[in-house]
């Protein structure tokens, strides 16, 4: 990033691990942009990185062992996934419920059918002023 105050968001990741694209940013701020889930959720709409994608979710290693291995891993090339963006925010809001919860994803798709649009609201908003988007 040329600007020193931008934070790194999913979009600058996916473009440095296909690209190869550099980013300059400190530790910091990088365990704050940076989610193993979503990029593993975003390679596993891609073919050939399917498998990649679901080793890497098994594992419990840190941000930047698991960035410095899908850097190593994908090749370069200017890649276009698509990516189904109603799914992700359901899957957003399913991870939001386990974790506001604390259940496992069954009984967090139990929950989604059952509690209104306007209690949903407020767990989004609880991660929200967390800082957790």
């Amino acid at each position: 990033m040329e600007s020193g105050n931008k934070v790194a968001k999913l979009f600058d990741y996916l473009k440095r691990l296909t690209n190869k694209t550099p980013i300059d940013e400190s530790q910091e701020e990088f365990e704050k942009g940076y989610s193993q889930y979503m990029i593993n959720r975003f390679f596993s709409c891609d073919k050939n990185l399917v498998i990649l994608a679901k080793e890497m979710n098994r594992s419990g290693i840190t941000n930047q062992m698991h960035f410095d291995f899908m850097d190593v891993a994908i090749p370069k090339s200017k890649k276009f996934i698509k990516y189904n963006l109603k799914k992700a925010k359901k899957d957003q809001d399913l991870q939001y419920l386990c974790e506001f919860y604390k259940i496992n994803m069954d009984r967090a798709r139990e929950y989604m059918r059952l509690i209104s649009e306007d209690e949903m609201k407020e767990v989004r908003a609880f991660f929200e002023k967390r800082g957790k988007k």
